[in-house]
């Protein structure tokens, strides 16, 4: 079957956010009409080179509404591509309006929220080092009419406040489905595992509780890991973890394709360059299984979790892997990785009674899979 590929459409490298976690280089470079005119004479010889059908667009930064003379410019495009067949603006939304709203809606392009809650207070400070957090509660009746969640990263300075974070969402957003996401990094002490062990258990009681109160709710960490269960058990353990080398790239502002964002930002790893019509040996060696393919990572296959977990981050696991000369799973991040499946199961057979199962099945969009 052939596969869709995913494409990070890097408008700018530009950013009103200083994240602490954030891996960006943060230097000031945003795509021309000329480069962007280059993707769509350039993404068919990547579609033949992945053995690929077609293509998503992510619209990525930076933060993409930086740039907004460009999404202005290529969204038509794209949606009049027959290639294309999903867009999605991945912002903080703090540039965000009704006139960019509106557009973006009407070309069907969805928008995915950045929004770390509380914890936006100390994690994301604006370029000039004040706070982001009031321009989100000034803008809330903006952002809860376009989802009902957002993306929430999760560090360790963070993990004693995970479940009044959730509390948050729910009860000053009404986000039901906030998305929260570990940072895949070695940077977790064990301290830190052990403050995370008793915080993501106290979150999953949070999560049983509200459902019980007839809150229909769940953290995205857990649905995640419910549905890579459910897809693990039916069609077997996926090939990769992250589209990184395997079935996308991001598309920089100065026209050369990287794995994602992660290596671009390092300028590691160039797959192809528009501007001179040229391919680069790093997708041959990042199709290697040793690089990307977690079924052959010795560490995988001695874990119990082998058929569902699809490890961590590509860049991550090549950089601990990288005295061996492979990709290799970071112990600390399988750590966390673990518990977490842990109370997503627990989650996941407390809420049978309250419908989880025709959620998920919902999500998977299929008949059957539990």
């Amino acid at each position: 079957m052939a596969r869709t590929f995913v494409v990070e459409f890097s408008t700018t490298t530009s950013c009103n956010l200083r994240c602490k976690y954030c891996y960006s280089a943060h230097i000031n470079k945003s795509m021309t009409k000329e480069a962007a005119d280059l993707f769509f004479t350039s993404i068919p010889k990547l579609l033949e080179k992945y053995n690929c059908s077609d293509y998503n667009i992510s619209f990525f930064g930076g933060d993409p509404l930086m740039n907004w003379d460009i999404i202005e410019y290529t969204l038509p495009k794209f949606n009049a591509d027959p290639l294309c067949k999903f867009c999605v603006c991945i912002t903080n939304g703090l540039l965000l309006d009704e006139r960019k709203l509106n557009f973006l809606q009407e070309h069907n392009c969805g928008i995915s929220l950045s929004f770390d809650g509380l914890w936006n207070k100390d994690a994301r400070p604006l370029a000039n080092g004040k706070s982001s957090f009031d321009y989100y509660i000034k803008n809330k009746d903006l952002y809860t009419k376009l989802t009902s969640g957002c993306k929430v990263m999760m560090s360790p300075q963070n993990f004693p406040t995970l479940t009044e974070n959730f509390e948050f969402f729910i009860e000053e957003y009404g986000f039901k489905f906030p998305d929260f996401s570990l940072v895949r990094d070695d940077i977790y002490t064990e301290q830190d595992l052990q403050i995370y062990d008793r915080e993501i258990t106290r979150l999953a009681d949070r999560v049983i509780k509200y459902n019980k109160e007839g809150i229909n709710c769940n953290a995205g960490i857990f649905t995640l890991y419910m549905l890579d269960t459910i897809i693990g058990k039916k069609f077997g353990k996926r090939d990769h973890g992250c589209f990184a080398g395997h079935s996308g790239a991001l598309y920089s502002t100065d026209g050369k394709y990287y794995p994602c964002e992660r290596f671009s930002a390092l300028k590691q790893h160039i797959l192809y360059d528009a501007v001179k019509d040229e391919f680069y040996d790093s997708i041959d060696i990042l199709k290697q299984p040793k690089y990307t393919d977690n079924r052959e990572f010795p560490e995988c296959k001695a874990c119990v979790l082998y058929t569902f977990c699809n490890a961590g981050c590509t860049w991550s696991q090549l950089e601990y892997g990288k005295k061996e000369d492979r990709a290799k799973p970071v112990e600390s991040v399988c750590r966390l990785l673990k518990m977490s499946y842990r109370e997503a199961f627990r989650v996941y057979k407390e809420l049978i009674p309250y419908g989880i199962e025709n959620t998920l099945n919902n999500m998977l969009n299929t008949d059957k899979l539990i």
